[in-house]
């Protein structure tokens, strides 16, 4: 039996599990198509990544740059001494971080590069260029995809770019999302190289919805490049990662494609993707993954045994 499945620390799990239905109710609901066994790891994965988050986000815009610096370096030290299999403290998200890691060996370079992700809200506020505003995305959310890969295993190794390029494209949804709220944290994620040509000040970013709606649109157009992309690997998941993976996916996608369908005007309203809403892109994810029954027959799922490290270019 794995380490994570006789863990002794139930509430640890209910408390990841209520983290996943409090922090997202799209991926709660997609993670409920996940193996048991599977779930749990990736609550816990979630619970860790949202405590990431919630470590920059949660200190007031007030606060000093040495504060924030302090608690990023709080939040490395936290996660190493877990990673290594020595984190003794009261906290449910590093103590099933740990438990998590025992039994799924996922590289310990991803879990830095989200922390390095985490940082960059602290030391950037301005993106100049798409490559670097590629970069920030694989930190946060690019990485993510490799973990739950490393979780739940691939056929071939090959299919991690595949990952990548889903967690980006769910970022990019969510910077066109938030637009609005990240610049009242003082933030603004559209490239520069974009926003100038179109007569758009960084600072005043918001001054015309007019003007920025075009980059809104250039920027889902990026989402959906990297969406396809990431549609080329379900194949290579096991069958119920895939049906949760795919769900996430179509999820998120919906909220750019209720963003166009709304306008410019879409930036004065939060956008979400209602219940019932969400239950029909579940079925639309059932039948779509159906009709990879026969190659599944054909070509039963073997997890690859060489999950090598995948890196960044």
């Amino acid at each position: 039996m794995q380490v994570f499945e006789k863990a002794p620390f139930l509430t640890d799990e209910r408390s990841c599990t209520d983290a996943i239905k409090k922090g997202s109710l799209s991926f709660s609901l997609a993670s409920m198509l996940l193996s048991l066994k599977h779930r749990s790891a990736i609550h816990a994965l979630y619970s860790w990544c949202r405590w990431c988050d919630n470590t920059i986000d949660d200190i007031p815009k007030s606060e000093t740059r040495e504060r924030k610096k302090n608690a990023i370096a709080r939040l490395r030290r936290d996660t190493d001494t877990a990673l290594a299999g020595t984190y003794n403290d009261d906290n449910f998200v590093f103590r099933s971080l740990q438990q998590m890691t025992a039994t799924y060996r996922v590289p310990r370079s991803y879990f830095h590069d989200l922390i390095d992700g985490m940082e960059m809200d602290v030391d950037k506020h301005r993106y100049d260029s798409v490559d670097e505003l590629r970069l920030y995305c694989y930190r946060v959310a690019g990485v993510v995809g490799l973990m739950f890969s490393h979780i739940v295993g691939l056929r071939d190794q090959k299919a991690f770019k595949h990952a990548v390029d889903l967690g980006i494209a769910m970022q990019l949804t969510n910077i066109a999302r938030d637009i609005n709220e990240d610049f009242l944290m003082g933030r603004v994620y559209l490239p520069t190289e974009w926003l100038v040509p179109a007569g758009i000040d960084p600072n005043h970013l918001l001054a015309s919805e007019t003007k920025i709606w075009p980059i809104v649109q250039l920027l889902l157009s990026e989402a959906n490049r990297y969406y396809r992309s990431g549609d080329d690997g379900f194949i290579e998941l096991p069958w119920k990662a895939a049906l949760a993976a795919k769900a996430a996916r179509h999820i998120y996608a919906d909220i750019g494609h209720k963003i166009l369908a709304t306008g410019p005007s879409y930036i004065k309203k939060r956008t979400v993707v209602s219940g019932p809403r969400k239950c029909l892109l579940l079925l639309k994810t059932l039948l779509q993954l159906t009709a990879q029954i026969p190659y599944r027959i054909s070509h039963p799922y073997k997890r690859c045994t060489k999950q090598q490290e995948w890196s960044f270019k």
